[in-house]
């Protein structure tokens, strides 16, 4: 754990560096292998944090982010590995509640549970969706007599809404897609 005069030393240092410096320093990962929520609750590192929510193109995530990790089973192998695996990396990180999975959903119930985590205004979202997809559209639905398209223009419009209405403004959004083009997809 640094002193609390290391803290000062390092807002000074910061406030010294070039704007490019400082953001790629930013970024680096600790170098005592910790995960953010054991960082987060340390003194020092809530303290540099209410310095760098004050500093140019530094995003300040007050809250954990909400993801939803979207499957289609639909002649896919063990598609469960896939979800699972991507679901327990995000808990690695985040608490089990900000994490969501749902297989086999509809063109309408995919948006819609968009929809819905965008109302709670996280502080940000990511959305994974791993199915079958071509040409800039992605196969969804409960089974092969119900599948439909979704466009992931569509996807991403519902994540951040359009030039008239941004939704999320300003907070990071993530889209994720796995897709496997086979000729079963119409």
């Amino acid at each position: 754990m640094a002193e609390r005069g290391e803290t000062e030393r390092l807002i000074n240092l910061l406030d010294a560096m070039e704007p490019g410096e400082r953001e790629l320093w930013l970024r680096m990962t600790n170098c005592l292998n910790q995960t953010p929520r054991d960082v987060a609750g340390n003194y020092e590192t809530r303290k540099l944090l209410r310095w760098s929510a004050n500093q140019e193109g530094v995003y300040h995530m007050a809250n954990q982010p909400h993801v939803l990790i979207m499957y289609s089973t639909i002649d896919r192998d063990r598609a469960e590995n896939e979800p699972e695996c991507l679901r327990a990396a995000f808990l690695k990180y985040l608490d089990g509640d900000h994490v969501s999975m749902d297989a086999d959903v509809s063109k309408k119930g995919m948006l819609r549970k968009i929809e819905d985590l965008v109302q709670k205004e996280p502080s940000g979202l990511i959305v994974a969706v791993i199915s079958h997809g071509k040409d800039g559209f992605i196969q969804v639905g409960e089974d092969k007599d119900s599948a439909d398209k979704v466009s992931i223009q569509e996807i991403l419009n519902q994540m951040s809404g359009t030039k008239d209405k941004e939704l999320l403004p300003g907070k990071p959004k993530v889209c994720f897609k796995c897709v496997s083009n086979k000729k079963r997809f119409a």
